[in-house]
């Protein structure tokens, strides 16, 4: 089914238009902004205590649902709150002729008043026989006559409210009035016991003067005359006090006039750094939660390093104790070599006694046969071949030598 709604404001409401809005889809609530103008077919309005995105209105099976998106202000029923401030309500039915409240009246630091939105649904079926013929009658009205008669309205409640404050005032003046003529009349009689003790206290006077002089009389006078001085300089001196009293109370009255009006501008600037504190805490929050699970995947990766450190370690304590046994080895292998070249070395120097000892022999000889050139060519061959065979030895053990210091250097 389709439908159509007609949202009319109530006198107490912000002004508007009456709108006429279509209800094939879910309706948005709100506050105008520079992407969602107010017109007369949606419910964006021109209103600084409602929300941007205020409350949701829509239909299902024939019946209609209200909940509040999360607004600052919240959204009332027949003057049932739906959520706290910044929670989303449940969907909510409702019918024809409820009120309906968006937002609540807000008074800044200036005194400026920002009305709420408040108002009732009209419901129209597009598919009823007459709803075609209730639209046009509808549309008879124009928008504007009935804003103006919510105005006319709205004014006539003041002047109500105008008049009664009026009848009040009259009460308390006629109450006044007969509180004092019955004070008047107390006044009366005391008047009449004051004027029989004026008489009294004359003919009082009269026996006194009887009984006293005139100079007596005269210096009675005199005193009665200087306490009456002294009363009024008294009184006067009272008064003044009074008077200042009341100048120094009207100055700290002032004083404190101005110390509220100081505390509400500074209650102002400490909600709004309250509110910009509590923003930069959730900022705070979210990136602490960032720095969080970064710490989390640190910690992880953390792990697996130690991890493989671990097995690093082991591995290279492996080849450690591998090397070690290499090392071990290397130096017996060394310790042999060593005595090997020991015993070498000790051949080569009997090689040596025995060729020095074989040329002492060959030169006696050489001395004695001169003339034999044969035996001269074998001594030759012999002296040249035992030559060659020292040289050959001596060659094998520096070489033993190097590759033995270049061991211990590994």
């Amino acid at each position: 089914m389709a439908f159509r709604i007609l949202f009319t404001p109530l006198p107490n409401s912000h002004p508007f238009y009456e709108r006429e809005c279509p209800l094939d889809q879910p309706l948005k609530i709100g506050r105008a902004v520079a992407k969602f103008k107010s017109s007369q077919d949606n419910l964006i309005f021109d209103c600084k205590v409602l929300s941007r995105n205020h409350a949701l209105l829509w239909e299902d099976g024939g019946k209609f649902y209200l909940k509040d998106m999360k607004s600052s202000n919240g959204t009332f029923v027949n003057r049932q709150r739906l959520s706290r401030s910044g929670e989303e309500s449940g969907p909510v039915e409702i019918k024809a002729g409820d009120e309906l409240q968006f937002g609540v009246d807000v008074i800044e630091v200036k005194k400026v008043t920002h009305s709420c939105i408040i108002g009732t649904f009209t419901f129209i079926s597009l598919d009823h026989p007459s709803a075609t013929a209730t639209i046009a009658k509808l549309e008879t009205v124009s928008s504007r006559d009935l804003v103006e008669l919510s105005q006319l309205l709205r004014v006539m409640r003041e002047r109500e409210q105008s008049l009664a404050t009026k009848m009040a005032n009259i009460q308390d003046t006629v109450t006044t009035m007969e509180s004092q003529t019955d004070h008047g009349f107390q006044m009366l009689l005391t008047e009449d016991q004051l004027l029989s003790r004026v008489e009294v206290l004359e003919n009082q006077l009269q026996l006194y003067c009887e009984s006293y002089s005139g100079d007596e009389l005269r210096h009675q006078l005199s005193e009665l005359l200087d306490q009456k001085m002294q009363y009024e300089l008294k009184s006067k001196e009272s008064l003044r006090k009074v008077l200042q009293e009341k100048l120094e109370y009207a100055s700290r009255l002032s004083e404190i006039q101005r110390n509220y009006d100081q505390s509400e501008e500074e209650c102002e600037k400490l909600r709004i750094m309250f509110e910009e504190a509590q923003r930069g805490a959730e900022h705070v929050a979210g990136v602490l939660k960032t720095k969080e699970n970064e710490m989390a995947v640190l910690q992880t990766e953390l792990s697996g390093a130690q991890t493989s450190l671990a097995a690093l370690k082991e591995q290279t304590d492996a080849e450690k104790a591998q090397l070690e046994e290499q090392v071990a080895h290397l130096t017996g292998q060394e310790s042999k070599l060593t005595v090997q070249v020991e015993s070498l070395q000790a051949e080569v120097d009997f090689s040596k006694e025995q060729l020095s000892a074989t040329r002492g022999k060959l030169q006696g000889l050489k001395a004695s046969t001169e003339k034999s050139s044969l035996w001269l060519f074998l001594a030759e061959r012999s002296n040249i071949s035992l030559t060659c065979c020292m040289s050959s030895v001596s060659r094998w053990c520096s070489g033993l030598r190097r590759k033995l210091q270049y061991r211990r250097t590994d």
